[in-house]
């Protein structure tokens, strides 16, 4: 499966290396991309992909080929208060879309709230 990430399961953040998504046998990262009209909001240290038109949320695709894992995520995301969608993310590096899960927020995007193209959390770095 095919999978968006663009905050803690990306490379170089905790989620990544708890679900062995740098295992080959699990997942091969396939590139950075970018979802148009989209962002994200922050909640502590945990991102909320919204709507957001004009904007280009900042990723990572990843073939997941553990069907544990790909379900271990949905779970994962789920509870954590994200539905899960298609989208078409574009490549940063080639000419290239992808079909992808990706994980939106159930949030709206309020009055004064920042919001942002791409998440860089310290706290959540390994």
């Amino acid at each position: 499966m095919r999978m968006f990430f663009y905050g803690t399961l990306k490379r170089g953040y905790y989620n990544n290396p708890r679900l062995r998504l740098d295992d080959p046998k699990v997942a091969t990262f396939v590139g950075n991309a970018v979802l148009k009209d989209y962002g994200i909001i922050m909640s502590g240290i945990l991102p909320y992909a919204v709507k957001a038109p004009g904007n280009k949320l900042e990723g990572e695709v990843f073939d997941v080929h553990d069907k544990n894992i790909a379900d271990m995520i949905e779970r994962m995301e789920v509870g954590a208060g994200y539905n899960g969608v298609e989208v078409e993310v574009y490549s940063t590096e080639t000419d290239s879309s992808y079909k992808v899960m990706f994980y939106l927020g159930r949030h709206d995007v309020n009055e004064g709230d920042k919001v942002l193209s791409k998440y860089d959390c310290e706290g959540a770095r390994i």
